[in-house]
């Protein structure tokens, strides 16, 4: 019985980048996944961002291997992850767009047809699917504090966009392109759902923005991000007085310092009260305070004279 589409075309995206022959396999499996849906992409459009070494014979001969109907892009110039992305969205045709990252790859074989039927029954703007990494899975969080790089949803392929209201991804950024991205959603009027359901298999390896980036460059993009008009003084105080997060904390607060949006007096302060974990420990002592006046309380009640 062949999937219901409700008219509905998906087109994948798949923006690559190869330094090295063992990445071919990866690209291998992603599309093999996509081979295997019981409803298939429209099409498949591989941006292809090499620049140290030319796979593109390679890549040739592996999308030969697949009845797909695969689109190959050579970029005429180094884009970044989000630039590369941008380049395959740019082109895409299909009503309902997925990025899958080339060490990702889609384990349920029914994943774009739940997809397509969730995005025509509760007419969607955008959908977040389950992943997992190996035999951990992992359910997609939205929440408050995603655009200071707590990032609860996962990595940009369990993410599925309408064309038609297609936010696209900031160029500018490396390793919070992602969350941007979330964050963006997340303050819009699109209409977004999450799906509990397990279709994304999240590959760990060596390309992650998070494996090649320095402290320098850190700072740098949460400049960028401090400026964002999702951010707020109260979103940001919010943030800073929340349990946990340290470390994410404090590389913000310096993005504010370097962006000259706070003084250094109130930088040192704050930072001051973030190592010391002050405001939790003044939580527990409320707590503490409450639960000791509530059995005094009780203890004068059940007290005979």
């Amino acid at each position: 019985m062949k999937p219901q589409s409700y008219g509905l075309k998906i087109s994948t995206v798949i923006p690559t980048y190869f330094d090295n022959g063992a990445l071919i396999d990866e690209l291998k499996r992603a599309l093999t996944s996509l081979e295997a849906q019981t409803f298939k992409p429209e099409e498949v459009i591989l941006t292809d961002d090499s620049k140290v070494v030319d796979y593109e014979d390679e890549i040739r001969k592996v999308v030969a291997l697949f009845t797909l109907n695969v689109k190959y892009i050579k970029n005429s110039s180094k884009s970044s992850i989000g630039g590369n992305s941008n380049n395959g969205l740019s082109i895409a045709t299909g009503d309902i767009l997925h990025v899958l990252h080339q060490d990702d790859y889609l384990i349920s074989s029914q994943a774009y047809e739940e997809v397509t039927t969730l995005f025509n029954e509760l007419k969607l703007d955008y959908l977040f699917s389950g992943w997992s990494i190996g035999e951990q899975k992992f359910t997609p969080k939205c929440q408050s504090f995603i655009p200071f790089g707590v990032n609860t949803i996962g990595q940009p392929s369990v993410l599925f966009l309408l064309k038609n209201n297609l936010i696209k991804f900031d160029p500018q950024l490396k390793m919070f392109v992602d969350t941007d991205l979330y964050s963006r959603l997340h303050f819009s009027e699109l209409k977004g759902a999450v799906l509990d359901a397990t279709l994304i298999e999240i590959g760990v390896g060596p390309l992650q923005a998070s494996k090649s980036m320095n402290n320098l460059d850190l700072q740098e993009e949460l400049r960028i991000i401090a400026r964002k008009d999702y951010i707020n003084p109260k979103l940001i105080t919010i943030f800073m007085i929340s349990p946990g997060n340290k470390k994410f904390k404090k590389n913000f607060l310096s993005a504010l310092l370097r962006n000259n949006e706070i003084h250094k007096w109130q930088f040192l302060l704050v930072n001051l009260l973030i190592t010391l974990d002050i405001l939790t420990i003044f939580r527990a002592f409320k707590i503490f305070l409450y639960n000791f006046l509530k059995k005094r309380k009780e203890l004068i009640k059940t007290h005979k004279y």
